[in-house]
């Protein structure tokens, strides 16, 4: 949110204080009614750049969450493809023993 004295500093004067008018000078009026529609204009402009601004913070914040979710699955992933290398490795020491057991003439 800009503070006021930020706004001034930029030459934005969004105040509702009346502005002093010479009744017998129609510059004055005119002026007067296109610093009223600049002013509303501005007012609108901000508004949509505050909601473009929460629209993009929701968005950084969702992008974030899926991302810590996406680390989080690499992990599991990760872990569980160390747990099939070795129940792998297992298997094939299991298999190579039965194909000695097999190989070898059992005394009977």
């Amino acid at each position: 949110r800009l503070r006021r004295n930020a706004m001034e500093e930029i030459g934005l004067d969004l105040s509702d204080e009346p502005v002093a008018l010479n009744p017998s000078c129609s510059q004055c009026f005119c002026l007067h009614e296109e610093l009223t529609r600049r002013r509303e204009s501005y007012r609108a402009d901000l508004v949509v750049l505050k909601q473009k601004m929460v629209a993009t913070d929701k968005l950084i914040r969702k992008y974030k969450e899926k991302s810590q979710e996406l680390e989080s699955v690499k992990t599991q992933l990760i872990e569980r493809d160390e747990q099939l290398v070795a129940v792998q490795g297992k298997v094939k020491a299991l298999e190579f023993q039965l194909e000695e057991s097999f190989a070898k003439p059992e005394d009977i």
